[in-house]
């Protein structure tokens, strides 16, 4: 009796932690069969439980990606994690993109460990449109820029700026 106890509340706690935790867990057989996941898996997806046990990983990658990047889950080795960066298709037909963490376990399944990085991606997306526009505007404009350090050494000057100053390279102004 004892020892059962002592099972089921290493199982509860075990469950706890898995629902608790902030990254999407799946536990997939060696096809990629879903077989348990935590409530930030289904809830990621926009799938119930249900329906998501009832599909496989290859249900939720973009046919695209599946034609021009194949699952490897023969690669998971035993001890050994493998990494990715995969797109994912929701229910809702949006696409995210996800880190996954991919580790065999010792009773022949897959642990998965997704983490969402659309919000992220994106940030990097508008930073990298922010700076091109940025890098445009000084490029392009009709006035003269110069950029100076808290020297007062020019380390910077528009094609505008070396027109206006009758050079053709930073270089001769300095």
């Amino acid at each position: 009796k004892k020892y059962e106890l002592e099972i089921k509340r290493s199982d509860e706690r075990y469950k706890m932690l898995i629902d608790s935790a902030s990254d999407a867990i799946f536990i997939m057989d060696v096809c990629g069969n879903f077989l348990q996941t935590n409530s930030k898996g289904y809830l990621m997806l926009g799938y119930s439980l249900e329906e998501l046990m009832k599909m496989s990983i290859s249900n939720v990658i973009p046919e695209e990606d599946l034609l021009y990047e194949p699952l490897k889950l023969d690669n998971v080795e035993t001890g050994k994690s493998f990494f990715s960066e995969r797109r994912l298709k929701c229910k809702d037909g949006n696409i995210i993109y996800v880190e996954a963490s991919l580790t065999m376990l010792p009773e022949n399944s897959i642990q998965a460990i997704l983490r969402d990085t659309s919000e992220r991606r994106k940030a990097q997306e508008e930073l990298v449109k922010s700076q091109r526009n940025y890098k445009n505007l000084i490029e392009y404009s009709p006035d003269g820029i110069f950029i100076h350090d808290d020297k007062g050494n020019v380390v910077f000057a528009n094609p505008a700026a070396l027109k206006i100053m009758g050079i053709s390279t930073l270089e001769e102004l300095i």
